[in-house]
């Protein structure tokens, strides 16, 4: 287990050729990392995948580039009646689709079906990151609108990694979590109220070259134990042998990172089974997962295909913020853990 170097300043994702600067390579607590991608045509991949949880439902907006196409996704779990809904809206070579290149820039999708907007500014020691979502007859002939304010405080950590597969192909990621939230979700006559006390955002924040073939885990919770907020981010898959990984812990608004693997124990004959995550070396994560949904999304359109098993449920165990701390035990935080196949 070596220790990955930290970026303190900021820092060009890409070189004037496209291609991988190295300097950017590591990890750092704030978003730091300019995503300049440039040239390899179909192959740059961008997104920008928020969720929001609380203790009754589960409300998740993603836009996407792939570079040939545009996307735009809802999702919302009702976790009292195990209610799932989803709506995806595609867009031909990402015409009404804008993602900018650093974490704090204004993003938009809009067709004539969904429109997403999400625009950050600084007031005061805060960010706030206003939502505008619409998504015409989200279920059956009820549309869904949104507006929703998350107040993200300047100092509060997160965890952001470049991975580097080689100088060609290589990711960001900025993994931000237990954001308090506050706004409605109508649908329909329905409403669905954010509490900031009891509702948490997570981003998943996504620009790099990718190869055709890619699979990953992805893990990820936020609540709060012993009065703090926390966040859990773990990855498998993706940063093997690159030296990087994309694990670490968030405790009242600190990261504390993980630069050993977690290892994901699951079924894939049974998806719902218990899954296990576990720090490959030491102690620090002994986590059991149990799930309470299974969300399946499958597309094959031959030359571009994807399936992913992500499950909705309850963490348990118990992990430490170092190798020596003491345990924090986890009676029962709500997240979600997935697998991933992707040729695109």
């Amino acid at each position: 287990m070596l220790p990955e170097k930290e970026i303190l300043k900021e820092t060009l994702l890409c070189n004037n050729t496209g291609k991988l600067n190295k300097e950017a390579c590591g990890y750092s607590r704030f978003p730091l990392q300019v995503c300049n991608l440039k040239g390899n045509t179909f192959r740059k991949k961008r997104w920008n995948y928020w969720c929001f949880t609380n203790e009754e439902i589960l409300f998740s907006v993603t836009l996407a580039d792939l570079d040939y196409a545009a996307t735009g996704f809802i999702y919302l779990f009702d976790l009292r009646t195990l209610e799932f809904i989803e709506k995806t809206e595609l867009i031909p070579f990402g015409k009404g689709c804008v993602l900018g290149e650093t974490v704090l820039d204004k993003v938009y999708f809009e067709n004539s079906k969904m429109k997403i907007s999400i625009e950050y500014a600084t007031v005061g020691e805060a960010y706030e990151i206003d939502f505008n979502i619409f998504c015409k007859s989200f279920q059956q002939d009820k549309d869904l609108n949104a507006e929703i304010k998350v107040i993200q405080p300047l100092t509060h950590e997160s965890l952001n990694v470049v991975i580097p597969w080689d100088e060609k192909h290589f990711q960001f990621t900025s993994k931000q979590h237990a954001i308090p939230t506050n706004g409605k979700i109508h649908l329909g006559q329905k409403e669905f109220l954010l509490k900031p006390d009891k509702t948490d955002a997570t981003l998943d924040f996504g620009r790099g070259i990718w190869h055709y073939s890619s699979s990953w885990n992805w893990a990820a919770a936020s609540g709060k134990i012993n009065g703090k907020k926390i966040g859990l981010n773990f990855g498998a898959k993706w940063t093997d042998n690159t030296g990087y990984t994309e694990n670490g812990i968030f405790y009242d608004g600190k990261l504390y990172k993980i630069s050993e693997q977690i290892l994901f124990g699951y079924d894939t004959s049974n998806f719902k089974k218990p899954w296990t995550h576990r720090t490959e070396e030491s102690d620090r994560v002994n986590l059991t997962f149990h799930p309470i949904y299974e969300r399946v999304a499958e597309t094959n359109f031959i030359l571009i295909a994807s399936k992913v098993h992500q499950v909705f449920g309850y963490f348990d165990g118990y992990i430490r913020l170092g190798v020596n701390e003491e345990k924090i035990q986890l009676p029962k935080l709500f997240g979600w853990s997935e697998e991933h196949y992707a040729r695109w």
